[in-house]
């Protein structure tokens, strides 16, 4: 016994999925009430009208009628796990879509049934975690995870000896205690803030600027070459802070510690080359505020 017409009507009403039917000329069969109401249309109105009728110009529209010829073509499913639309109305979505060929006697001629998911809420939230688990919250930039992964994706490259030598920064802000216990956490985090945007424009285009935490930033230096152009770079980092930072309505003096390892040859691991760079940081703090100290070599 198949199902009352009326029923499933009401079911496909009811659906947050767009559903529609189209023939070979593109032109509506059946829309569900979810697609009458994203396009802000009247669902009988739509019927015998093509996209291009109703929507002239939509960006959307050539495509579709692409599509639906395919599988009319081939008689094959076709599946589009995300892809980004702009509707008629030109808000853009992330959807999925699925289109089936239906057997001609159900309508009386050849047609296409599509089902849509719009997945824009999903997407911005799964972006939303994404950034979360990949970025500092505080000064935007990528934190420890982003930061050893493209660290392994360079490790991958010189392997492959795609590129030439590259180095890590380790960096650690000096008298930044000095700060907190003169101007509180805010003063702070305006000086780690301003540090972070100092940084970023003391670098080169595609090089990556990191905070691991607290003062700790690092600096990815991809195909910098040699330990020679590494320390120009960390130089500019150093010349970055020569000017106080404003915090909490005073000037705030601040300099920086940097560790510096290079990676060769694919001999290290990620973590490996994070350590060295930490080794060397901590003695160049040893030898007194703002130096720098190249992992493997003494110093003078």
């Amino acid at each position: 016994m198949s199902a009352p017409p009326d029923l499933l009507a009401a079911i496909l009403d009811r659906l947050p999925h767009f559903v529609q039917v189209v023939d070979a000329d593109g032109r509506y069969v059946y829309v569900n009430q979810a697609t009458a109401a994203a396009l802000e249309r009247d669902a009988d109105a739509m019927l015998g009208k093509s996209p291009a009728e109703l929507f002239p110009g939509a960006p959307n529209n050539e495509r579709m009628l692409r599509e639906v010829r395919a599988v009319l073509n081939s008689g094959a499913p076709m599946h589009v796990a995300e892809m980004e639309v702009v509707d008629p109305n030109g808000r853009r979505r992330v959807v999925t879509n699925t289109r089936h060929k239906l057997p001609p006697d159900l309508v009386g001629r050849p047609c296409v049934l599509t089902i849509t998911q719009d997945i824009t809420q999903l997407t911005r939230a799964q972006e939303t975690i994404r950034r979360q688990a990949m970025y500092d919250a505080l000064t935007g930039l990528p934190n420890r995870n982003l930061f050893a992964e493209r660290v392994a994706h360079a490790l991958e490259s010189l392997e492959r000896r795609e590129t030439p030598a590259f180095a890590v920064l380790f960096c650690d802000l000096d008298e930044f205690k000095a700060v907190n216990d003169a101007g509180g956490h805010l003063a702070g985090d305006a000086v780690l803030v301003e540090v972070a945007r100092r940084f970023q424009q003391a670098v080169r285009p595609g090089d990556t600027v990191a905070r691991f935490g607290g003062d700790e930033f690092s600096v990815l230096l991809p195909a910098v070459g040699t330990a020679e152009a590494a320390i120009m770079v960390a130089g500019r980092l150093h010349t970055s802070l020569s000017v106080p930072i404003e915090a909490a309505g005073a000037p705030r003096s601040i300099s920086v510690s940097v560790g510096l390892a290079m990676a060769e040859h694919a001999e290290v691991d990620t973590a490996e080359l994070l350590r060295r760079a930490d080794v060397a940081m901590y003695r160049a703090k040893k030898a007194g505020t703002a130096r720098t100290a190249v992992f493997g070599v003494l110093p003078d």
